[in-house]
């Protein structure tokens, strides 16, 4: 079968809307994703929709499959291909083909990094194929990054903060760059962070909660030792992917609270929050390979792997390398 290969444009979103929705239900069995959430997904700061896409189309104008050149931090050391075809159209070399056109093109980042810069791209794969196809690319495999839940089918009684300590929500205490720093300062020593300013940081924030039809400030959680920050959790109402579950985004502990059991009573009280508001599960994503051994805390409140991610990456520019490693 004929393909038309091009970027995609505004004009695209019902097409691409289509597709969207039909991998995330091959995926996870379902999709709750508005079309104007996908439309502002397109928008996000530093994302040029027509440089940093390609897709396949058939000759009824049907969309079979796509890859984006995605990246969340800056400078963009670390950015992501991320893709999909679908399944009647696979083995017909469109991953492939999607693939090298992102390899070829990603060095338009170049500009937005130092000279000197080590530059790395990331994608990730949960079949064999997909694993293959990055392979033969010259992908190497890297770590392991798991979708982690919880149903929430059983009573979750209330949490007890120690005496002493205080939880504040975005709605108690409305300022967004508090929350954030926090989450920043509690991701410093994790693999692959980039050091970005605050205020850019926040503004991204800000965009997302704009955009998002999942917001709800009484679920970004701050907890606090008096003046001291201890840690935060920022959670949406609904996961992409499933109306009735709720989106654990970020969840970090300050270095100096670690092991002291605050990550799993911030996560019992979004258990019990989010069964009130009568949600049926809660997900999130993890490292698996992360220092602080969060996917064992989860495991240890209940939680259990329901998608497992293989991380690949693949280095575009040598250089000094910008990003923590460890």
């Amino acid at each position: 079968m004929p393909y038309t290969f091009r970027q995609i444009t505004f004009d695209d979103l019902a097409a691409f809307y289509d597709l969207y929705r039909a991998e995330h239900i091959e995926t996870y069995g379902s999709f709750a994703m508005s079309r104007d959430e996908v439309r502002a997904e397109w928008e996000a700061v530093g994302f040029d929709l027509e440089k940093m896409t390609q897709a396949a189309f058939t000759a009824e104008g049907e969309m079979a499959g796509f890859v984006e050149l995605r990246y969340f931090r800056r400078p963009p050391v670390r950015s992501y291909l991320y893709g999909y075809v679908r399944p009647e159209h696979r083995n017909q070399g469109i991953g492939t083909q999607l693939l090298q056109w992102g390899l070829e093109n990603s060095s338009m980042l170049f500009p937005l990094v130092p000279v000197d810069a080590r530059v790395v791209l990331q994608a990730f794969g949960n079949k064999a194929a997909d694993y293959q196809l990055l392979e033969d690319q010259g992908f190497n495999r890297t770590r392991q990054t798991l979708i982690m839940q919880i149903e929430l089918d059983q009573p979750m009684p209330p949490v007890a903060f120690p005496q002493g300590f205080q939880l504040l929500t975005l709605a108690d205490h409305p300022v967004l760059a508090d929350f954030v720093r926090v989450i920043e300062t509690c991701f410093e020593d994790h693999r692959g962070h980039v050091t970005e300013p605050l205020q850019s940081v926040v503004e991204r924030w800000e965009k997302w909660i704009a955009d998002s039809d999942s917001y709800a400030p009484e679920l970004f959680m701050l907890l606090r030792e008096g003046d001291q920050d201890v840690g935060a959790l920022l959670a949406w109402d609904q996961s992409d992917e499933d109306a009735e579950k709720a989106w654990v985004a970020s969840l970090g502990i300050m270095p100096a609270y670690r092991r002291r059991g605050f990550a799993s009573l911030l996560l019992r009280h979004a258990f019990y929050v989010f069964q009130q508001r009568g949600k049926k599960r809660l997900g999130l994503n993890v490292d698996g390979s992360s220092l602080t051994g969060a996917h064992l805390l989860y495991q240890g409140v209940g939680m259990h792997v329901v998608q497992v991610y293989n991380a690949y990456e693949k280095e575009i520019r040598a250089g000094v390398e910008l990003t923590r490693q460890a």
